[in-house]
């Protein structure tokens, strides 16, 4: 019986450990200056919602529309990509505004 309690703990431990281990990465605000805060590994997107995305927009518009980013791409640190539900990847230029509060500026769009 002590055993089966044992195991009992150890798998609801390690269930909670996962849920809010992953969860807690989503939860993180984004924040311009921290390039950590701009990607969540795990965030898939519909091709319909990743078509509202415009030219024009700030990174943290982008983010309340759609998510964070999974990853940066290419040579610049201004290439994010997303995957899509459907396969394909949309990717983001980022330009550099300095006088915005979010100075990250959506400056193209590729979705392949």
């Amino acid at each position: 019986m002590k055993k089966i309690l044992l195991i009992s703990v150890v798998v609801v431990f390690i269930a909670a450990f996962l849920v809010f281990g992953i969860s807690s990465q989503r939860n993180i605000q984004y924040d311009p200056k921290n390039v950590e805060t701009w990607f969540d590994n795990n965030n898939v997107i519909f091709l319909t919602d990743a078509e509202q995305v415009r030219k024009g927009m700030a990174y943290g518009r982008v983010i309340k529309l759609i998510g964070k980013a999974n990853r940066q791409v290419g040579s610049g640190f201004t290439m994010i990509q997303y995957n899509c539900d459907n396969g394909q990847k949309m990717t983001i230029w980022l330009d550099y505004a300095e006088d915005r509060r979010d100075p990250w500026i959506v400056e193209a769009i590729k979705i392949e």
